[in-house]
């Protein structure tokens, strides 16, 4: 579920969203900031839609933007090797692709007990196969 929020602050009544989560809900630590609005992304069961609508409306005023069927076998990252998904969420994790970046790829292979280059190879192979099935 997509939600279009009123207002993305903390709302006194957010423990109720806690207490759909507690039942199943996931909400996605990244949500969309942009002129149109806030969006938050959640994940549920079927039976758990309805609750999560009103919860979302009743905490936040919002609207449902979109629903879609959760299918995370079609995740690009379904496509990368164990070793790729590994260089590739800790670079993340640890600031490599934040500007400026928090860690460097000499750093990275460090921490991992790999070559720079190896790394860097990691990446290089991680991100072309994100972007072929994004793109292409």
């Amino acid at each position: 579920m997509r939600a279009s929020l009123l207002s993305a602050l903390l709302p006194e009544n957010v423990f109720k969203l806690f207490e759909v989560q507690e039942k199943g809900m996931v909400i996605f630590e990244k949500s969309t900031f942009n002129t149109d609005g806030f969006y938050l992304y959640a994940v549920c069961e079927d039976g758990l839609v309805g609750e999560v609508i009103s919860t979302v409306k009743e905490v936040y005023g919002g609207s449902v933007a979109g629903i879609e069927d959760y299918a995370p076998e079609e995740s690009p990252l379904l496509k990368l090797t164990d070793k790729q998904l590994e260089v590739l969420l800790f670079a993340y994790k640890s600031g490599y692709f934040d500007n400026p970046r928090r860690i460097t790829l000499r750093e990275l292979a460090q921490i991992l007990g790999l070559s720079p280059s190896t790394v860097k190879e990691h990446l290089r192979k991680a991100e072309r196969k994100i972007l072929e099935e994004l793109i292409g």
